[in-house]
C-alpha cells in the first residue's frame, strides 16, 4: 500500500512539469509572434516576462499540488480500506483457529486473543486485552532470555518451543508455542502472533508409550533367556540384560557386532545356525548348538530359536533370537544314558520281578527274572493276562491308579507261577516314564515273592488273634516284670496307651512313684511262688482303678519273672457308684412323691374349706354395714393367704401349674427382682440377662413365686447385706445330662441365682427341697418356699440344682424347656359382678361347697339345681337337660370323677356346657377334659366376682353359638 502512495506522488510531479513546459512554450511562441522584430530574447529576459513566467510557474505548481493532494487522499482511503480488510481477515483466522492465538505489540501488550486461547487459559477476552503477555497464561520462560517474544524482539525469526503454561485456576497445561513476527516492508517489527497448541493428550500418549516400553523392557530384561534382535546381516540391533550378563558385556556395547563373532568368536555363522536358517526360510527355526565363546565355565550348550521379523510386504528384515542355556539338560541326558546302561546291568542281577507296562496295560519290558518266572514272550501281552490268566482288567488295578495320580502304590497280589500254583507277591508300582507334557507314559512294577513269609505271618496272626481275643474278652492288659521291677514286655493294647516302656521301672512308669508301691504283689508272688491279687490305681491312665493278678513263672534261663494280668475295673466302680446315686435319687424321689401326694390331698381339702369361707365372706360383703366391712375384708385377705399356702403345697405336689403361656423370662426376672430390690436396699442386685433369650411356656405367676422364694432365701442368707447375681442363658442339654432327672434332652433356658451369703453344708443341701424343712427358728418359717419351688420347676418339666459351700454363698440353677411359640400379652381380668337368669346344675361331693355356690348363684339371679355325686348329677341332667344351661362340675369326687361324669353328659347332650371346678390346677386330668370339649375351668378357692365371671363366660359362649 505504501508503494502505491509513492507511485501516485511521482505521477503528479511529472504531470506538473509537463504542463509548465507546455505553458511556457505557448507563451514564448506568442511573444515571438507578437514581437517579430527580433527582440524575443529581450522580451523573455525582461522583468515583465520574468514576472509572467513566475506567475505561470506558481499557477502550475498550485494545480499540480491540488492534483497531488487529491491523489494522496484517495490512496490513503484505499490503504485504510485494505487495512480494515486485512484486520477482518486476521480476526476471522484467529476466531476460527483450533489453537489458542493472541496478538501482542512491540511492548508485549496483548492486542487480540481468540476464543480458543480464552478457553485454554481460563481468562476472558476482555480481561486479557491490554495486559502484558507475561501477566496472562504465564510460563517458566517468561522474563527469561529464552522467552520466544524476547528472542523475536532481538531479531530472530519464527520461534517454536514446548512450554507449560499456568491457567487462571492454577493448573498447568503443556503447549507447543509458535511465535511469528509481524514486520513492515522495511523490516520494522510491529507485532507478534503467538500460536498455542494444547498437547495434553499427546503428552499422556507419550507417557503411556514410555510406560509400555518400560514394562516391555522390564519383561524382556527379567527373562532368564537371552533375547537378541538381529538384522539381515546378522548384526545385533538390541539385547536384553540377560544377554549382557551371559556375554559379560553391557547390552548397548553388543549392538553392531555380528552374533557369530560375539557368540563363537567366528567371522562366519555356524553351518547349522538356526538364525541363519530363519533369515533364509522366513520360518521359525530351532536347534541346539555348542557355544564355546559364551561366558560359561566349561562346556556350554544352548537351545536356540530364530523368529523372523517381516515388514508390511512380507519381506524378512531381521529376527528375534531366543537362546536358553541347556548345558545342565544335555549333561543330565548324557548322565541318564550312562545311568541306563549301568541300570540295565543292575536290573538283570536283581532278585525281584520287574515289569514295565504302558497306559493300555501292555507289557513293554521285563527283566530276565520276570521272563523266566512266567515265560519268555511276555512283551506285548496284557499284564492281567500274564499275571492272572484273565481276559479283563483287575477290579482294583494298581497300574490304573498310578496312571491316574502319578503316586507310588504298594500292593499285594497273587500270580500263577510256572508250576500252576498261586504265589503271593508284595510289590510297588510307580511311574517310570512320562511324555513331554508330563503325562505318565509307562509304569514299572517291582514284585517280590513273599509266599513263605505270608504263611508265617498268617500263623502268627492267628496265634496273636487268639491271644488278643482272650485278653480282650476279659478286658485284660498283660505285662511281664522281672525281680528288679523292670518292665520286660507289655501287650499291644497297653502299648497303645503307654508307648513302649520296656526297661523302665513299673512303679515309676505306671504309678508315677520313685519307689516300690505299698502292698505291691510282686515281692510276695516271687517269695511265695503263689498267685496274688491286689487293687491299684494307675496314675499314668488318669487314676484308673485296676485289679492286678500277679503270676510268678520261670523263663527258659531259669530266671523268675512275674506276669501281671491287669483287669480294668473302672467301669465296675463307675456302675457301683451310679447304682448308689440312682438308689439315693430313687429313694429321694419316692419320699418326695409320697410327701407330694399327702400335700396335694391336704391342699385339695383345704381349698374346699377356703371356698366355703370365701363364698360366705363375699356374700356378707354384699349385705353388711360399714362397721363390719373392714373385718370382712381382713378375713378375705386371710382366705387369700390360706389360698397362697395351698398353692405352695400344690406347687410342691406338682399340681399347681394353673395358666401356661409363652413367656419372656428376662422380662419376668427383671420385673420381680426390681420389686424385691426396692424393698431390700441392703442387697445389691446384678443382672446379666442374655439378649435373645428363648421363649418358655410357663405359668408366669408360679415362676414369679419361684424367683421370689429364691430372692428371700438369698436375703436371709445375707443378714449383713451382700450381692445377688441373676443370669439367664440359652443352653442345650444332652441325653447324658438329663437322664438322672427324667426329663427330655434339647433346648433349655437356664436361670442362675447366686448369693454371697453364708452357704450350706451337704446335709442341708440334701434336704433343702423337702416340705416343712427349715433352718429357721420355730415360728419363723413354714419350710414350704423351696419345696414349692422344687415342685413348680418339676411340674414344668424342668430341673433345679443347688451348689453351695459354707462361707462361699449359694447358687440355684434352674433349667426350663424352651418353646417355639410367640409371646402374647395377657389382658387384665375384670373384677365386676356379672348376673343372669339361666339354670345351673351344681355337682360337688362337699355339701359346704354346694351350699355356698348355690347361694352365690341365686344371689346373682340364677336358677340352681344340685347333686352331691356323679350318679345323682347324671339322673338330674337326664330329666332336666332341656332347661339346664350349664353344669358346674367338681373334678375330684369319690365313685365317679369329673372326667367320667363329663363324658356321660356328652352322651346325653353332645352340646352340653360344663365349667370344671377343682382345688387342683388345670394341668393333667383337667387339661384332658378341656381338650375333649369342656367349656372352662375355675380354681378353688374363688371369690364371688371370679365365679360370676366364669359362669357368665361359659353361658355367653353358649348363647353366641
Amino acid at each position: 500500500m505504501i508503494n502505491k502512495i509513492h507511485l501516485a506522488h511521482n505521477k503528479v510531479i511529472l504531470i506538473g512539469i509537463v504542463l509548465s513546459a507546455i505553458f511556457w512554450i505557448i507563451e514564448a511562441a506568442m511573444h515571438v509572434y507578437i514581437f517579430q522584430d527580433g527582440t524575443f530574447f529581450q522580451q523573455i529576459l525582461s522583468p515583465e516576462t520574468h514576472e509572467a513566467w513566475m506567475r505561470s510557474i506558481v499557477v502550475l505548481m498550485f494545480i499540480a499540488f491540488s492534483i497531488y493532494a487529491d491523489s494522496i487522499i484517495n490512496v490513503r482511503r484505499r490503504a485504510e480500506e485494505a487495512t480494515r480488510q486485512a484486520y477482518a481477515e486476521l480476526n476471522q483466522v484467529l476466531d476460527t483457529a483450533a489453537d489458542g492465538m493472541r496478538l501482542v505489540d512491540n511492548d508485549f501488550n496483548i492486542l487480540r486473543v481468540n476464543d480458543t486461547f480464552s478457553a485454554l487459559s481460563g481468562i476472558g477476552k476482555d480481561e486479557a486485552i491490554g495486559r502484558k503477555c507475561y501477566e496472562v497464561f504465564r510460563g517458566p520462560l517468561c522474563h527469561s532470555p529464552a522467552c520466544p517474544l524476547t528472542r523475536i524482539s532481538q531479531g530472530e525469526g519464527r520461534v517454536e518451543c514446548d512450554v507449560e503454561k499456568k491457567r487462571s485456576d492454577g493448573t498447568t497445561v503443556p503447549c507447543i508455542l509458535t511465535a511469528t513476527p509481524v514486520r513492515t516492508p522495511g523490516g520494522k517489527l510491529v507485532g507478534i502472533v503467538e500460536d498455542f497448541k494444547d498437547i495434553t493428550e499427546r503428552k499422556k500418549t507419550e507417557a503411556a508409550l514410555r510406560e509400555s516400553e518400560r514394562q516391555k523392557q522390564a519383561i524382556l530384561d527379567a527373562s532368564v533367556d537371552m533375547i537378541v534382535q538381529i538384522d539381515k546381516e546378522m548384526r545385533i540391533v538390541w539385547a536384553n540384560k540377560t544377554a549382557g550378563a551371559i556375554l559379560n558385556e553391557k547390552p548397548e556395547n553388543l549392538t553392531g557386532h555380528t552374533c557369530h563373532k560375539v557368540y563363537q568368536n567366528s567371522d562366519t555363522p555356524c553351518p547349522d545356525c538356526p538364525c541363519k536358517r530363519a533369515l533364509e526360510s522366513g520360518q521359525i527355526e530351532h536347534g541346539i548348538k555348542y557355544q564355546p565363546a559364551m561366558n560359561v565355565v566349561g562346556e556350554s550348550y544352548w537351545e536356540d530359536y530364530g523368529i523372523p521379523l517381516k515388514n508390511e510386504s512380507g519381506e524378512v528384515v531381521g529376527l528375534i533370537e531366543i537362546a536358553r542355556n541347556v548345558t545342565g539338560k544335555m549333561k543330565a541326558e548324557k548322565a541318564l544314558r550312562e545311568s541306563e546302561e549301568k541300570l540295565a546291568g543292575l536290573v538283570d542281577s536283581i532278585t525281584d520281578l520287574m515289569i514295565m507296562v504302558d497306559e493300555h496295560f501292555n507289557i513293554i519290558w521285563t527283566n530276565d527274572l520276570a521272563a523266566n518266572f512266567c515265560r519268555t514272550d511276555l512283551v506285548g501281552e496284557k499284564c492281567y493276562t500274564a499275571y492272572h490268566r484273565s481276559n479283563e482288567n483287575c477290579v482294583s488295578c494298581i497300574v490304573k491308579e498310578c496312571f491316574k495320580d502319578g503316586d507310588v502304590h504298594e500292593f499285594e497280589t497273587e500270580i500263577v507261577g510256572p508250576d500252576g500254583k498261586q504265589r503271593v507277591f508284595w510289590g510297588t508300582a510307580s511311574v517310570a516314564a512320562r511324555y513331554e507334557d508330563g503325562r505318565p507314559r509307562a509304569v514299572v512294577e517291582f514284585l517280590r515273592d513273599i509266599t513263605d513269609r505270608k504263611q508265617a505271618e498268617r500263623d502268627i496272626k492267628i496265634l496273636k488273634q487268639q491271644m488278643e481275643f482272650i485278653l480282650g474278652a476279659t478286658k485284660t492288659g498283660l505285662d511281664i516284670i522281672d525281680s528288679q521291677f523292670n518292665i520286660r514286655y507289655i501287650d499291644p493294647e497297653w502299648k497303645k496307651l503307654y508307648g513302649d516302656p520296656t526297661g523302665r521301672k513299673c512303679y515309676e512308669y505306671f504309678m508315677g512313684r520313685s519307689e516300690i508301691c505299698p502292698g505291691c504283689g510282686i515281692p510276695r508272688a516271687l517269695e511265695t511262688k503263689a498267685i496274688t491279687v491286689t487293687e491299684e490305681i494307675l496314675v499314668k491312665e488318669g487314676d484308673r482303678p485296676i485289679q492286678v493278678t500277679t503270676i510268678p513263672f520261670q523263663d527258659d534261663k531259669g530266671e523268675w519273672l512275674v506276669a501281671e494280668v491287669n483287669v480294668d475295673i473302672a467301669e465296675r466302680k463307675r456302675i457301683e457308684e451310679e447304682k448308689r446315686k440312682i438308689e439315693a435319687q430313687l429313694l429321694q424321689a419316692q419320699k418326695m412323691e409320697a410327701i407330694g401326694t399327702l400335700a396335694g390331698g391336704i391342699a385339695h381339702d383345704f381349698n374346699n374349706l377356703l371356698t366355703g369361707l370365701q363364698g360366705r365372706v363375699s356374700l356378707m360383703l354384699m349385705h353388711t354395714d360399714h362397721s363390719h366391712f373392714e373385718y370382712l375384708k381382713e378375713l378375705e385377705d386371710i382366705v387369700q393367704r390360706g389360698a397362697h399356702l395351698t398353692k405352695q403345697l400344690l406347687g410342691f405336689a406338682r399340681r399347681g401349674k394353673y395358666e401356661v403361656n409363652p413367656t419372656d423370662l428376662n422380662e419376668l426376672i427383671d420385673k420381680s427382682s426390681g420389686m424385691f430390690g426396692r424393698t431390700q436396699k441392703e442387697i445389691r442386685i446384678h443382672r446379666k440377662l442374655r439378649e435373645g433369650i428363648w421363649t418358655t411356656e410357663v405359668d408366669a405367676s408360679q415362676i414369679e413365686q419361684v424367683m421370689l422364694n429364691l430372692y428371700v432365701n438369698a436375703w436371709q442368707a445375707m443378714p449383713e447385706g451382700g450381692d445377688l447375681y441373676l443370669q439367664t442363658e440359652n443352653v442345650i442339654l444332652d441325653e447324658s445330662y438329663v437322664q438322672p432327672f427324667n426329663v427330655k434332652s434339647g433346648r433349655y433356658v437356664k436361670i442362675s441365682v447366686t448369693d454371697t451369703g453364708v452357704g450350706m453344708d451337704k446335709v442341708t443341701q440334701q434336704r433343702i427341697f423337702e416340705p416343712f424343712f427349715t433352718t429357721k427358728e420355730i415360728g419363723r418359717g413354714t419350710g414350704l418356699g423351696l419345696a414349692s419351688t422344687y415342685g413348680i420347676i418339676k411340674n414344668h418339666g424342668g430341673i433345679i440344682n443347688v451348689y453351695s459351700e459354707i462361707g462361699h454363698g449359694t447358687t440355684f440353677a434352674i433349667y426350663l424347656p424352651a418353646s417355639e411359640k410367640k409371646i402374647v400379652k395377657k389382658q387384665k381380668a375384670s373384677e365386676t359382678l356379672l348376673s343372669g337368669n339361666e339354670t345351673v346344675l351344681l355337682v360337688d361331693d362337699e355339701d359346704m361347697v354346694i351350699d355356698i355356690s348355690r347361694e352365690i348363684l341365686q344371689t346373682l339371679g340364677y336358677q340352681v339345681l344340685s347333686a352331691t355325686s356323679g350318679h345323682d348329677a347324671l339322673e338330674i341332667y337326664a330329666k332336666h337337660k332341656d332347661t339346664i344351661d350349664v353344669v358346674v362340675l367338681d373334678m375330684i369326687m369319690p365313685g365317679m370323677g369329673g372326667g367320667a361324669v363329663y363324658d356321660r353328659l356328652k352322651e346325653i347332650n353332645p352340646n352340653v356346657k360344663c365349667l370344671l371346678a377343682s382345688g387342683y390346677s388345670m394341668n393333667g386330668q383337667a387339661t384332658e377334659i378341656l381338650e375333649r370339649g369342656c367349656s372352662g375351668f375355675i380354681q378353688k378357692p374363688f371369690n364371688m366376682e371370679q365365679f360370676s365371671q366364669k359362669v357368665r363366660e361359659v353361658l355367653d359362649t353358649l348363647n353366641s353359638k
